[in-house]
Formats: structure tokens, sequence, C-alpha cells
């Protein structure tokens, strides 16, 4: 169902004040926290889920880049992941909304 914090994240985006590349910079910075806090909020075993789906998804890449590069990697495609289910929170979106293309 709808999920009442991106109503909170959308109002505090409609509510910037100023002109519009300062509002989209301010958005992409609101929308970097809250996806943050998703992250930061799942439950443990539900991340290292995301992770381990991740790590065998980049496995090809693994001796490429070393352990701390694909750990890396790991976490930032599962971020991405999480991220996707907000698809009405991502930068793109936010700097098409201000009218302003893409960055």
């Amino acid at each position: 169902g709808p999920d009442p914090r991106v109503d909170a994240v959308l109002a505090a985006i409609g509510a910037l004040p100023g002109p519009a590349p300062d509002r989209a910079h301010a958005a992409c910075g609101i929308l970097r926290a809250f996806h943050a806090a998703v992250w930061d909020a799942l439950p443990e075993p539900e991340r290292a889920e995301l992770l381990a789906s991740a790590a065998e998804e980049l496995a090809p890449l693994r001796e490429l880049l070393g352990e701390e590069a694909f750990r890396i990697a790991c976490e930032e495609q599962a971020r991405d992941r999480v991220r996707a289910r907000y698809p009405t929170l991502s930068a793109t979106r936010i700097w098409e909304e201000f009218g302003l293309g893409l960055a």
C-alpha cells in the first residue's frame, strides 16, 4: 500500500524554496537521506539476503575487483534494489519534475 514516508518526502521536496536548480539539489539530499534511512532500517536477515543475492549476481567480478571493492559493489547493488522499491523517489524523477532534464 501507500507508504506514508514517501508522502512525507514528497511533501518536504514540494515545500523547498528557491530557484529550480537549488531545489533539485536540496531534493537530492533529502532523497539520499531517505534511502539511507530505509537501508539502515532493514531487518538484518533481509539485508543479508539482499547482499547475498547481489554477491551471486556479481560473482564473475569478484576476482577482478578484489575483496574490498567487491564488498562495496555488492552493497551498492543491494542498495539499488531497495531504492528501486520507491520509483517516485528517484533523482531522475525529481530532476524531470523540476523541468531540468538529466543532471
